[in-house]
């Protein structure tokens, strides 16, 4: 199985927001059944309650081979939802790609994905 990092960020939108956004993605991946997502730890702040979290951060393994295509399809509806999103999606070795409301060309992205998680 594969697995990527995947990073939300906005010139934009607050932390809170961003992290907010993030949830509803973890969520909407959840659902479905090619990608498992997990939101991994952060560094824990002194003084501050509850589980350390990285903002923005999801990681994702892809169980089938039509994970790049369900991944691509979930990245498009919260591109076009929220116009300043910026989501990077980065393997282990450190290549990945960032892709914006401005540059989500279907077959662009299909390859670049596909290349990403090895297919």
């Amino acid at each position: 199985m594969d697995s990527v990092n995947l990073q939300l960020s906005s010139e934009k939108m607050r932390n809170d927001q961003i992290q907010s956004l993030t949830r509803d993605l973890f969520l909407t991946l959840s659902k479905q059944k090619s990608i498992k997502p997990k939101m991994p730890e952060g560094i824990s702040v002194p003084g501050k309650k509850g589980e350390p979290i990285t903002i923005g951060l999801l990681v994702l393994t892809f169980i089938t081979s039509g994970a790049a295509v369900a991944l691509l399809e979930v990245i498009k509806a919260y591109l076009i939802r929220e116009k300043s999103l910026k989501i990077t999606i980065k393997k282990t070795d450190g290549t990945g790609i960032t892709l914006n409301a401005q540059n989500i060309n279907d077959e662009q992205i299909r390859d670049t994905l596909n290349q990403l998680v090895g297919r």
